[in-house]
């Protein structure tokens, strides 16, 4: 599991602008430093929801899709 996430974090960081999502990297280590953890959670449109997010494809209609999203454990 940490392989993915080392390697789904460099997909990111190549392919993503790093001061254009900066308010996402900067709460994604808040998190992690707090606790969280990168959970598999399925295609789901992230527009739909009130969160910080870096899509990792757009749909047609203006969907934007994430795969793994940061939880605290329970």
């Amino acid at each position: 599991m940490y392989i993915l996430l080392l390697l789904a974090s460099s997909l990111l960081l190549i392919s993503c602008d790093g001061s254009k999502h900066a308010e996402f990297f900067n709460l994604a280590n808040e998190q992690m430093n707090n606790g969280y953890e990168w959970h598999y959670i399925g295609r789901k449109d992230a527009t739909k929801e009130d969160i910080k997010y870096i899509p990792m494809y757009k749909g047609a209609e203006g969907e934007e899709y994430i795969h793994f999203q940061l939880q605290k454990p329970k």
